[in-house]
């Protein structure tokens, strides 16, 4: 919801828990782009299965901060929201 998630805290902006579905907040223990595939792929499933057509569009959090590979777990657990554009005051509209 916030635009980033911790790959494996699943935490936000300020630390705050950031995995959701639909609209609930959810805990899950996993790589979030693994969890986010492996939801993919049950939702095409399960719809595949009946005779309405079904649309899924799936984005990946992967191009943006903070990148992590799934082999650096202690990293990205250890990784806190540091990044530049963290520091930046948010625009001004109107």
């Amino acid at each position: 919801m916030g635009g980033y998630t911790g790959y494996y805290t699943h935490t936000g902006e300020g630390g705050e828990p950031d995995l959701y579905e639909r609209e609930l907040p959810i805990e899950r223990v996993g790589y979030v782009t693994d969890l986010l595939s492996e939801r993919a792929a049950n939702f095409v499933k399960e719809a595949s299965l009946g005779p309405a057509p079904y649309f899924l569009s799936l984005h990946y959090n992967a191009p943006h901060w903070p990148w992590s590979a799934p082999s650096v777990e202690a990293a990205a657990r250890q990784r806190r929201s540091d990044h530049p554009a963290d520091a930046l005051p948010p625009p001004q509209i109107g």
